[in-house]
């Protein structure tokens, strides 16, 4: 409940002068189709939906999934009524920025960490898919590049390109079920989303 009124002071003006939340977003995110509408579970698509799409409404788009796990059903009795449904522990990282767009969209652009952030000299973890290494060029998507440039971590980053050129989606970005059993960050050196 106390996460429902963080989001009615967001919804109703009260707090949204931040451009991020500070500290993330705790959800416990499932497979929504599979529970969508089910009486006996007592559970609705708007209730088992309306978490995520009620921060887009507020105005936080392209939610950053920082970790997830798996969350294991123990009740047998509700094991068998969830069937092949998945629950996992999700912490997003959320921005309210203007301009960010609903799609990784590829502009040209990198960043490069100066590894100057106390507890993270090697690395920048963004989230669960964007670690970014301390003097390496990591080319980032606009919505990537906006997250770093127009919020308290603009300092710790060069930034190479703009938003003149627009190349299109950035390859992998996909829409497909984001949580993961592991919990390694993507650390190729390079490729938004």
């Amino acid at each position: 409940m106390q996460s429902a009124a963080a989001l009615a002071r967001v919804r109703a003006g009260r707090g949204s002068r931040r451009p991020y939340l500070r500290h993330g977003w705790s959800r416990l995110p499932i497979d929504w189709r599979e529970l969508a509408d089910r009486a006996d579970l007592g559970l609705t698509e708007a209730q088992v939906r309306g978490a995520i799409r009620a921060l887009e409404e507020a105005g936080f788009l392209d939610p950053r999934l920082v970790t997830s796990k798996p969350i294991g059903i123990t009740n047998e009795a509700v094991k068998q009524k969830l069937g092949l449904a998945k629950f996992f522990s999700a912490t997003y990282r959320l921005f309210k920025l203007d301009g960010l767009e609903t799609a990784c969209e590829d502009y040209g652009q990198a960043v490069v960490y100066k590894g100057s952030i106390a507890d993270q000299p090697e690395a920048f973890e963004l989230d669960g898919h964007h670690l970014i290494e301390r003097g390496k060029v990591f080319p980032v998507c606009g919505n990537t590049w906006r997250m770093l440039a127009d919020t308290r971590f603009q300092p710790h980053f060069d930034f190479i390109g703009d938003f003149s050129t627009h190349y299109g989606i950035f390859p992998d970005c996909g829409t497909s079920i984001p949580f993961a059993a592991g919990d390694a960050p993507n650390a190729n050196g390079g490729g938004c989303c």
